[in-house]
């Protein structure tokens, strides 16, 4: 398996006009236009979720609160006191193929 480099936006959005037989401009707004919607449903207060048609579900999951805990201090090997961490409801984001992409690889 060899390592191409990433498309770029314009390469992305040449492809898909060829596919479309779209203008490259009009599918320059339709993509940004997706991008707009995705990162508007991500970032809005709570969890959030979005599918891309196939391919990808992008989630946003609360993160717990985590309690003080004892640790070791990996270079002395002296003990020392994890701080507590209160729970955000803004958490971690969870991107999982879905079954057309995993099909695919």
């Amino acid at each position: 398996m060899t390592d191409a480099p990433a498309k770029t936006k314009a390469q992305l959005n040449r492809a898909v006009a060829e596919r479309t037989h779209l203008e490259a401009r009009e599918v320059e707004r339709v993509l940004d236009a997706l991008s707009e919607v995705v990162l508007e449903e991500l970032s809005a207060d709570g969890p959030g979720a979005v599918t891309v048609a196939g391919l990808v579900k992008a989630e946003v999951r609360p993160e717990a609160a985590r309690a003080e805990r004892a640790g070791r201090n990996p270079a002395t090997g002296e003990p020392i006191t994890i701080a507590a961490r209160p729970a955000r409801a803004r958490g971690k984001l969870k991107l999982r193929p879905l079954k057309r992409l995993r099909d695919a690889l």
